[in-house]
């Protein structure tokens, strides 16, 4: 059984507060997928590369490209993108780490 660490990240709508007299902001919805099958979560070493792939794929997922004013562009970070898909993660990251503990106990016990 394969086990993903899906998230949904929605910037725009959620990201930027919103203007009465604007016209409606486009919510953009990402899709990041981890496959943890790849990773002992018993592991330090394990977890660790794993949160860092994590947060690898959620700042791009959360960066957009940010027009100045007289030209040019460069990439924005939107930090509460980041951190509320960071703490999602990792919350997941938990329950799975928790279920893989409690299925290896079961297993050790029968």
């Amino acid at each position: 059984m394969r086990t993903l660490l899906p998230l949904a990240i929605i910037a725009g709508a959620l990201a930027a507060p919103a203007v009465a007299a604007g016209p409606l902001v486009e919510e953009k919805v990402t899709e990041v997928r981890i496959d943890l099958e790849a990773y002992d979560l018993s592991s330090d070493a394990d977890r660790a590369v794993l949160e860092r792939r994590i947060n690898a794929q959620l700042r791009k997922a959360c960066t957009s490209q940010a027009a100045f004013p007289y030209g040019g562009k460069t990439d924005r970070l939107d930090e509460k993108c980041f951190t509320d898909a960071r703490r999602e993660a990792m919350a997941q990251v938990e329950a799975a780490a928790l279920a893989a503990s409690t299925n290896t106990q079961e297993v050790a016990a029968s």
